[in-house]
Formats: structure tokens, C-alpha cells, sequence
């Protein structure tokens, strides 16, 4: 009886059992953050193990220094247990990033394999974005509109930069009530996604009640941290002043923001010009790259502006730049790349129409250029996947090797190569297959082998 006594008096046991410290999840995707902003994400440190475990530190290895560790679990987890991590990305450059977080615990190498049970591991990837809110065109001008009768006029909000562009609120300012203002009927109302390369076009009728001047504007509110509000001049049956100028509006229809030019030839340089108060022949128009003067341009009567110039190689800002006789300037502008000819070419492989667009893989992926690899997922799941870049030459080849690991099935993006914003190569088509029926893809004659490799092709590069 004495030694029953001492088992049930002795206290708590402690567990003998190995704690097992893991991340989840084990890979982390921050998407697509604005430069200029922040964006944080919470995860768990869990226990999937027995008895307990702390957490002593945590360090990153990035590609940048937009990556933090905001805070960690600070108190032991024990068996079944999760712990609170807080990470933080506030990018400072457009572009891919990627980081390795490797947590610290007070846990000792395990003896019977040797393997290192202090440290565990999770991948981090971001995008940094800068969205740019271009319009098309900035005034509508309505003249000779009679009493009873009904103009259309049509704007445009393009997505330019990187990223998407989101509309945060729209608003007429129209103190007469002469204007109502119409979106597409796709368009979903506010906040809305543009997607990058894309534009929604909106109609504004104006309907008045007399021949008289009405003024309004439309004010647009974005995600661009550069130029967050915007707005449309809506003039109606305006007379001009000369004591009052409208300056004209400018805008740069080519090259497109973003794009790539060989420093080989000369750039097509095509603006549109509107000015209610002057004849476009009364407009001094002139091109300018990095501030420096290009050339002179000549405007027709329906206001577009065309020249061709050879641009410096590197980063150029590209503005277009006209002057009233009153001499009240506007001015607009887009950045492009010039490539020197001579050296290697920066290109991008996405799962899409943009240098933007994911790619999703089931379940891994190598890519060779010039049988050299660049890139691999190796992570033997299915995954989304940041844009590839990596620099090449015409004419190099690009291996795309597919591999399918685990049963039911494979699926692969059909893949585009960029070259800038402006041109892009098909490579492989998209393909699905699954052995199990409750995939939207099954096939019956599907059965492996897992690993299996299902796709192996080799495509040369013929852009730009």
C-alpha cells in the first residue's frame, strides 16, 4: 500500500516523447504589395510532436531588406500547440523577392540521425508593384449642344506600371445636373481591379437645359502611389476667354510603359494633343527623353503627334511636351527600358498575357536555358509560382521540364516568354490530367507513372 501511495503522490509526469517544431505553412506568398505600402501575414509554429519546446530566435535570408520579423511565439508550445508568427513586406523596388525564415528553438540535435532538431524553415516570396492610373483622355469637350438634346462622350482608366490597378472610388462632381456618367455593365462597382495591360471605358452624356457654359469634373481615386487622385474635365458649350486659357492636355500613346526598346533602332514616338482654346497648327510640340530635348513635333488637325528618335540606352522617361500661345505647357510622359543590343536580354516567364501574371504547376518545374538550369520547383506539390526572369539572346533555347509526382494528377499553365511589356513568345499549351474522377480533368487512360515526367520540350528564343 505504501508504494501505491508514493506512484499517486509523486506529481505530474513530464513526457518523454521528441517535441517537433514546424512552420505553417511551410511557404508563405505575400502577392502582389504596392510600393510605398506594407503589407503583414500571420502564421503558426506548431508541435506536432510530444513534450514542449521554445523558440529562440528567428533570421531571415532574402533578396532584399523589405522582409521582417515583426514577432514570435515567446512562451514554450507544447503537444498540439500553435505559436503566433508575425511577418512584415514593405517593398522598395518593383520585382520579385524571395526570403528563406529560419526559426532558432532550444531543441538539441536528434543523436540517432544527426540531424540539426534546433531549426526549422520556411520560404517567403512577395512582389513589389507600382501601379500607375493612366487616362484617356483627361477633358471632354462637348460644343454646340442644344437645349433638349444629348452628347456621349467616352474616357478611359487604363492599368499601367506594375501590378493591379484598383479604383477606389469614383465620384461626378456636377453642380448644374447636366451630366450623368455610365460604366460598362461588367464593371463591378467600387473598389475595382484593373488588371495590368487593361482599361475600362466609361460613357459621360451631357443633356442641357439651355445653351449655356456647364463645367464638371469626374474624380477618380487609385491605388497609385505616385498620382492617387485623378480627375476628368467635363466642359460644356464653353466659349472661349481670352482672359481665361485652358492649357492643352497631352497624353503619350507610344511606346507603353514598361516596354522594352533595342538601342539598335529608332523608337516610334506617337502622342495626341487637345486644346479647346487653340488650333493645333498654334501648338510648339517637342519630344524630351530623361529632360534632354529629342526633336520638334508637327500636329495634325485631329491633334496626334508622331516622330521616331533614338533613345539612350538604360532607364528613359519619355515626354511629350506642348505649348499654347499663351504659353501654358502640358505635358505627359512613360517610362521605358533601352536595351544595349549587345548584351544579354532580361526576359520573363509567366503563366499569362503580362510580365505579372502567376504560373501553377502540379507538381514540379525546371527550366533550362541553354542546357544550363535557372530556375527549379522541386517542392514535389502543386504551387503557384512567381514570374521567372533570368537574361538570355535570341536565338538561346529554353527546356521546360514538367515532373509529376504524386497521384492523382499533373496540370501546367499554358507558359508565355516576355521580352518587356510589349512582346511575348508562346512556349508549351496548357495541359491536365488526373486517374481520379472527382477531378475536373480526369482522363481514364491516365495512370501514371508517378514520378513520371510529362512534359520535356525545347523552344528557341525568337523575341524581341
Amino acid at each position: 500500500m505504501l508504494l501505491l501511495w508514493i506512484a499517486c503522490t509523486e506529481g505530474p509526469k513530464v513526457n518523454g516523447g521528441q517535441p517537433e517544431p514546424v512552420i505553417v505553412p511551410g511557404a508563405v506568398d505575400f502577392g502582389e504589395v504596392v510600393i510605398g505600402t506594407l503589407t503583414d501575414v500571420q502564421i503558426g509554429v506548431e508541435n506536432d510532436g510530444l513534450g514542449f519546446f521554445t523558440v529562440t530566435g528567428a533570421a531571415l535570408e532574402a533578396t532584399s531588406q523589405d522582409f521582417e520579423v515583426l514577432s514570435y511565439p515567446p512562451d514554450p508550445i507544447g503537444a498540439a500547440d500553435t505559436g503566433e508568427l508575425w511577418l512584415r513586406y514593405t517593398p522598395d523596388y518593383e520585382g520579385q523577392d524571395y526570403a528563406t525564415l529560419r526559426l532558432t528553438t532550444d531543441l538539441e540535435d536528434d543523436p540517432e540521425t544527426a540531424e540539426d532538431e534546433s531549426e526549422v524553415t520556411a520560404q517567403l516570396a512577395a512582389f513589389g508593384v507600382l501601379p500607375r492610373v493612366e487616362l484617356e483622355p483627361e477633358l471632354l469637350y462637348y460644343s454646340g449642344v442644344t437645349s433638349g438634346t444629348v452628347s456621349t462622350k467616352s474616357f478611359t482608366v487604363a492599368s499601367r506600371g506594375s501590378g493591379k490597378l484598383v479604383i477606389r472610388h469614383m465620384e461626378l462632381e456636377d453642380p448644374d445636373g447636366v451630366y450623368t456618367l455610365t460604366a460598362p455593365a461588367e464593371y463591378p462597382g467600387e473598389p475595382a481591379i484593373v488588371e495590368n495591360g487593361f482599361s475600362v471605358t466609361f460613357d459621360v452624356a451631357f443633356a442641357p437645359l439651355d445653351e449655356g457654359e456647364h463645367n464638371g469634373q469626374v474624380l477618380i481615386e487609385t491605388n497609385d502611389p505616385e498620382d492617387g487622385l485623378v480627375s476628368v474635365d467635363l466642359r460644356g458649350n464653353a466659349i472661349d476667354n481670352p482672359d481665361t486659357n485652358v492649357c492643352p492636355v497631352v497624353e503619350v500613346l507610344s511606346p507603353d510603359n514598361g516596354e522594352y526598346i533595342l538601342s539598335s533602332s529608332p523608337t516610334l514616338l506617337r502622342g495626341l494633343v487637345v486644346d479647346p482654346d487653340d488650333a493645333m497648327s498654334n501648338l510648339d510640340c517637342s519630344w524630351f527623353a530623361n529632360g534632354a530635348r529629342l526633336t520638334s513635333a508637327t500636329v495634325d488637325s485631329s491633334g496626334n503627334v508622331e516622330d521616331t528618335a533614338s533613345l539612350p540606352i538604360g532607364q528613359v522617361e519619355v515626354k511629350l511636351r506642348c505649348i499654347d500661345l499663351e504659353i501654358c505647357a502640358g505635358d505627359d510622359s512613360t517610362d521605358v527600358e533601352v536595351v544595349d543590343a549587345e548584351q544579354p536580354l532580361r526576359y520573363t516567364i509567366t503563366g499569362g498575357s503580362s510580365i505579372f501574371d502567376y504560373l501553377f504547376i502540379d507538381d514540379d518545374l525546371s527550366v533550362y536555358v541553354n542546357g544550363v538550369e535557372i530556375y527549379v520547383d522541386s517542392d514535389r506539390t502543386s504551387t503557384t509560382l512567381a514570374p521567372i526572369e533570368f537574361e538570355a539572346e535570341r536565338g538561346d533555347t529554353i527546356r521546360l521540364v514538367g515532373t509529376d509526382v504524386n497521384q492523382c494528377m499533373f496540370a501546367i499553365d499554358a507558359l508565355k516568354l516576355h521580352w518587356g511589356t510589349g512582346q511575348s513568345q508562346n512556349l508549351n499549351s496548357e495541359d491536365c490530367r488526373s486517374s481520379c474522377p472527382q477531378d475536373a480533368c480526369y482522363d481514364a487512360n491516365y495512370n501514371g507513372p508517378w514520378p513520371g515526367v510529362f512534359l520535356d520540350e525545347t523552344y528557341d528564343i525568337n523575341i524581341p
